[in-house]
């Protein structure tokens, strides 16, 4: 059993759908995410950079024997999640998967 960390790296498509895309992820994309086998937790931050080249991460918590099957079918169940134009898809959203190696608390 593996414990990994996917990432997603989005925008608002622009300024006047930034309320809106926090809406459809709160109330829509996480809840989806969150129903998939697999997938333990989601949470959503900020940029606090000047000019973020993505303004938001969203970080979903995987567990399973593998993480990319896991990832796939994120990936495969997308026509099933509702949609929204509310992201960038210029440059489009950037995924990252990291395995989990360890946890040190001071």
């Amino acid at each position: 059993m593996a414990d990994g960390l996917f990432l997603a790296f989005t925008h608002p498509s622009s300024p006047d759908l930034e309320g809106e895309m926090n809406r459809w992820y709160t109330e829509c994309h996480l809840p989806e995410i969150l129903r998939l086998d697999g997938v333990t937790s989601a949470s959503r931050f900020r940029s606090l950079d000047l000019d973020p080249d993505f303004r938001y991460l969203a970080a979903y918590s995987l567990r399973g024997d593998d993480l990319h099957e896991i990832v796939c079918r994120i990936f495969a169940d997308g026509p099933n999640r509702t949609p929204t134009e509310a992201t960038r898809r210029r440059p489009p959203t950037a995924f990252k998967l990291y395995e989990f190696l360890e946890t040190q608390r001071g």
